[in-house]
């Protein structure tokens, strides 16, 4: 399926950051067909009647709210099942979010910060493949994962901990259970 052509909609309610994409497809990924861009979730859907593409580029947060992309993303799923979603966007802190838009459906995250949108990101959600991330967004989840490693190795030294303090306090027991038999004798 290696540089197949197929039809885009960019969604992105960011003027300048939509037309920087549109620029990106045009010069690094001439395989892709822009057929629309949309810049509100109403101007999306009127792009859809016209033409189902075979990607849609979709920025989750548009006017403001982070929810509509995931309600775009799932409703996608839905009426146009073979239709790919690649999430673009500025959400880097929102982590919830990401897990939001991957439960709709979608294909992968590509965050706008550092690495941009590369021909082999597009081609792999276009071979078919799930979970395509950039690097912003491998080395936030990877660190998310040496949190919890470290957080792991806390807990394991707490249960530990919480071993000994009940052995002693078993102990301490015992001994005044001793104390008591001898004082009885």
């Amino acid at each position: 399926m290696k540089d197949k052509k197929f039809k885009v909609i960019i969604v992105e309610d960011i003027k300048l950051e939509l037309k920087g994409t549109e620029e990106i497809f045009r010069h690094e990924i001439p395989n892709a067909e822009v057929i629309g861009t949309a810049m509100t979730e109403n101007e999306f859907w009127t792009l859809m009647e016209v033409g189902v593409p075979d990607l849609v580029l979709l920025d989750l947060g548009l006017g403001g709210s982070t929810t509509i992309g995931v309600d775009i993303c799932r409703n996608i799923f839905k009426r146009y099942p073979g239709v790919h979603v690649l999430i673009f966007t500025g959400e880097i802190l929102n982590e919830k979010l990401w897990v939001d838009v991957l439960n709709a459906g979608a294909d992968g995250i590509i965050l706008k910060t550092g690495e941009l949108l590369t021909k082999t990101d597009v081609q792999a959600v276009m071979d078919g493949k799930k979970l395509v991330f950039n690097y912003p967004i491998l080395e936030k989840i990877v660190d998310r994962f040496k949190q919890s490693n470290n957080l792991l190795s806390v807990t394991q030294s707490a249960r530990k901990l919480l071993l000994v303090m009940i052995l002693m306090n078993m102990m301490n027991v015992f001994c005044v259970i001793w104390h008591w038999v001898i004082q009885k004798k």
